[in-house]
């Protein structure tokens, strides 16, 4: 083995090794009670969709200098010998740079660790936030290795070497220009957060920013995302317009979910200090939209570093949720 890239390879871990860890806590409390005005009234638990608690808390270490971060997970006790599940990201890039080596605008960031899948590279842009467009491999301990020229292109793999199907997804993005993103990825026993799963599949996304492009003075884009399913031949489309002007924003999503089409639309007002107000109308299925649509506008006020919110909604019955919300 060459000496040079031994002796570089060494200097590497000793940078690596050598770095003082900065722990960061963050997260946030919410907690609520939807009142539904159907017959009789009742009165539920509010939690956001997704959340089974109240608090969620994100707990990592990370060197001063972005070469790695340690994101702890799982159920760990606190205690001074207590065992957690974690995952570390290490670049790569940074660490041969500190250690001599002149990467120039290379990039590469690794990932190892407690890893059920791994997300891949996409250029949609989620203005719902539903996160419908993450597309990954299938696993229970997967690895992946990102590597990039500037914002040029990157190329990943996520693999689970453990699994007995080694599932595996690969993936690149590039943004030949400011403004136009595209990426495309496949995945072999493919899993996606909305349980479009399937042995081969494929993903396409796109973002342009047409405000940009057009040097216009208000903020308006475009994005798309499409997952295929090639075994059982099934395909899920979305597709959006954003943008605003001034302190209002807006969106329109259209989905096609195989053969269901739907839509979301969404606007914001941000005009006034320590208040958010915002409406929405979604469509689940345009083909029964009397019995698939739900309306609904949220107020908010910020006050001492709590967020006090008020839900309206109809979707065939009226409900209420008032709820706090607490980051830190």
């Amino acid at each position: 083995m060459n000496k040079k890239f031994v002796a570089t390879l060494a200097l590497v871990l000793i940078v690596v090794v050598g770095l003082s860890a900065a722990p960061t806590f963050s997260g946030r409390f919410r907690q609520g009670y939807t009142f539904t005005f159907s017959d009789p009234v009742t009165i539920t638990e509010w939690k956001a969709t997704g959340s089974k608690e109240e608090a969620k808390l994100v707990f990592k270490f990370a060197d001063e200098n972005g070469l790695w971060t340690v994101d702890l997970r799982g159920t760990g006790a606190m205690n001074s010998n207590d065992k957690w599940a974690a995952n570390a990201s290490i670049d790569l890039g940074k660490a041969l740079t500190a250690a001599g080596v002149d990467t120039g605008k290379v990039t590469a960031v690794a990932s190892i660790g407690n890893n059920t899948a791994v997300t891949v590279l996409s250029a949609y842009n989620d203005v719902t936030g539903n996160e419908d467009y993450k597309f990954k491999n299938n696993g229970a301990a997967s690895t992946s290795l990102t590597i990039g020229y500037d914002k040029l292109v990157k190329f990943q793999v996520a693999v689970d070497p453990t699994n007995a199907d080694r599932s595996v997804a690969v993936a690149a993005l590039t943004e030949p220009v400011d403004g136009v993103k595209a990426g495309i990825a496949y995945a072999y026993n493919a899993t996606t957060d909305e349980g479009w799963n399937d042995t081969d599949a494929i993903n396409g996304s796109v973002d342009v920013n047409i405000a940009k492009l057009a040097d216009l003075d208000f903020s308006l884009g475009l994005s798309a995302f499409d997952t295929y399913l090639l075994d059982v031949q099934k395909n899920y489309l979305a597709v959006n317009v954003n943008g605003g002007a001034g302190d209002v924003s807006a969106y329109v999503e259209f989905t096609l979910y195989d053969t269901t089409k739907g839509l979301n639309t969404y606007v914001e007002y941000a005009g006034i200090e320590n208040v958010g107000l915002d409406a929405y109308f979604n469509i689940a299925d345009l083909s029964d939209v009397a019995n698939n649509y739900t309306v609904g506008a949220d107020v908010s006020y910020d006050l001492g570093g709590v967020s006090y919110n008020l839900n309206a909604e109809y979707g065939g019955t009226f409900s209420l949720t008032p709820y706090v919300v607490i980051y830190f």
